[in-house]
């Protein structure tokens, strides 16, 4: 169940998501997050993530059970940041220096706890595009001429 009224998702079929998240998506994160020195993060589902739209009306247990689970227990041992995938550039308010990835972080402290990162809708449709992402077998042959 969506959280919010106001976030959009895309969906391919499981074949092409997986070929999309290794070869469009993953790279956008890994060059972004090790440009802060941030090897390891987790994502939230865009379906568990709030819109600006949404910030004033939803309880603060929303934070704690899906934004900052598990935060207390990391606090020592360093925080293992949380990121979300947004179409929204009003979810952003900085460019990353050295991807030119846009993005927003809410951070505890000094320390970024989690992360908007914007994904421009267009850029994906033109890597899927100009990757002929291919179809599986099962469509192939019943779809296919």
């Amino acid at each position: 169940m969506m959280v919010s009224g106001y976030i959009p998702s895309v969906t391919f079929r499981e074949d092409s998501a997986i070929i999309i998240r290794e070869r469009f998506i993953d790279p956008i994160l890994v060059a972004f997050f090790a440009a802060r020195g941030i090897h390891s993060f987790v994502e939230i589902p865009c379906e568990n993530t709030i819109s600006p739209l949404d910030f004033m009306n939803v309880r603060m247990a929303y934070f704690y059970k899906v934004l900052f689970a598990g935060i207390r227990d990391q606090m020592d041992a360093g925080i293992v940041p949380r990121y979300s995938l947004t179409f929204d550039a009003d979810c952003v308010d900085s460019v990353c220096n050295s991807t030119n990835t846009r993005f927003s972080c809410i951070s505890i402290g000094d320390k970024p706890c989690f992360f908007y990162i914007l994904i421009e809708l267009q850029d994906l449709m033109r890597f899927t595009n100009s990757n002929r992402i291919l179809p599986c077998e099962k469509w192939r042959s019943e779809w296919a001429n």
